[in-house]
């Protein structure tokens, strides 16, 4: 069985004149960076792999790869599941 933990990570966004978020590149704990090519879903749902409650799911396309990024609302932080091996 796979393990995952909880990654926070930092994103630079463009927020609409309603709000909404729209993720345009992840900053990962390396200092890397990843274009977010597209946001295809967003819906509140809780993380697979980590638990918790109370978070976004954005369905993106991260440089060609789907990748979902959470966004704990009561937090204000977003975070990744990372797959331990």
């Amino acid at each position: 069985m796979q393990q995952y933990e909880k990654v926070y990570v930092s994103l630079l966004l463009r927020v609409g004149t309603d709000g909404s978020m729209y993720p345009m590149e992840l900053l990962w704990e390396d200092s890397s960076r990843y274009a977010v090519d597209k946001v295809m879903h967003v819906f509140p749902s809780p993380p697979q792999h980590v638990g918790g409650a109370g978070t976004q799911k954005y369905e993106c396309m991260i440089e060609g790869n789907r990748r979902d990024l959470y966004y704990e609302k009561d937090a204000n932080r977003w975070f990744v599941e990372k797959r331990l091996f």
